[in-house]
């Protein structure tokens, strides 16, 4: 069944017709029409001047019909915007055109070619939809949204697969997210620990240096040595004296223990300082690293949370 625009003689209502009947009604004003005279009756009453891909002309800016003949010239040039523009004003002055409220929803989905995915624009866009049934005459309107009822449909199914799609990256952020948080915890506990024991070997070396019993400690220990071991020479000359060079010997032995743990004390201080001054940077390394890594998932949560804000 060919639809094709015509315009009533009586009223002036714009009519979609069946171009295989020779009369109908008009459903606006009751009165009957020759089908073929009110094709040719809208074809001659607006006239669009000049048509190129710049500019469109409208000889009465003021007629309804006028501007839908402008709306149509500016949908087969591509210029989608201009087209709508003049929709909206057939709308306004004729809200009972049903081709207006068409024209709005082919101009805003550019001939059910450009992607909807924010829920304010397919509502809009329902709501014209509404519009041509109700105002569509002879009982048209589902046929003349066929082409948008699938398009429609496809854009909705498009968007319920994108938010899937930004529903389960988002909680795959989170889920990693919480998992780095609790390894930065770990990190952030270790380093303090790691930091009160630097403390601790720190405030020792300076105890140590400044008190200097193990430097004391070899000093006399040696001396002590080399004294016994003059007073054993004697002591083997003369033939007694003894029991002196047995308690030099034991004295030095005790200071030389002591110097000996007190140096192997302080090296292994040193070497397990130095193993925790680096196992400290490592962990700021890893700190920085994962601090990081959960700033780049707050944002790309952040950022998924946009576009899944323009689905709802």
């Amino acid at each position: 069944m060919p639809f094709v625009q015509g315009k009533c003689e009586n009223c002036g209502g714009i009519l979609a017709v069946d171009s295989a009947l020779k009369a109908a009604i008009c459903p606006f004003c009751g009165v009957a029409y020759v089908v073929q005279d009110s094709i040719n009756y809208y074809s001659t009453t607006v006239k669009v001047d000049t048509i190129n891909a710049n500019v469109v002309n409208v000889s009465d800016e003021s007629s309804a019909e006028g501007r839908l003949k402008a709306a149509d010239a500016y949908m087969k040039i591509g210029k989608y915007t201009e087209a709508e523009n003049e929709y909206k004003k057939v709308t306004e002055l004729t809200p009972q055109n049903h081709l207006g409220w068409l024209g709005l929803i082919e101009a805003q989905t550019q001939k059910y070619t450009k992607r909807v995915a924010s829920k304010s624009e397919i509502e809009q866009l329902e709501d014209y939809a509404k519009s041509v049934m109700t105002f569509a005459p002879n009982n048209v309107g589902e046929s003349l949204l066929q082409e948008y009822r699938a398009y429609i449909n496809s854009e909705i199914i498009k968007n319920n697969n994108e938010i899937s799609v930004l529903d389960e990256d988002i909680s795959k952020h989170n889920y990693e997210l919480n998992k780095t948080k609790d390894e930065n915890h770990t990190y952030s506990e270790t380093l303090i620990q790691y930091q009160t024991r630097i403390s601790l070997l720190e405030k020792y070396f300076r105890a140590y240096q400044t008190s200097g019993n193990t430097a004391i400690c070899w000093i006399i220990g040696l001396l002590l040595s080399c004294s016994s071991f003059f007073f054993l020479l004697i002591a083997m000359s003369y033939g007694k004296g003894y029991v002196w060079i047995i308690l030099l010997s034991i004295i030095s032995s005790i200071l030389l223990f002591f110097a000996v743990k007190g140096t192997l004390k302080n090296k292994r201080s040193k070497k397990e300082y130095n193993t925790l001054c680096h196992e400290e940077i490592e962990l700021k390394k890893l700190i920085q690293s994962s601090e990081n890594r959960i700033n780049y998932l707050n944002n790309e949560i952040k950022n998924r949370m946009v576009l899944r804000e323009k689905y709802n």
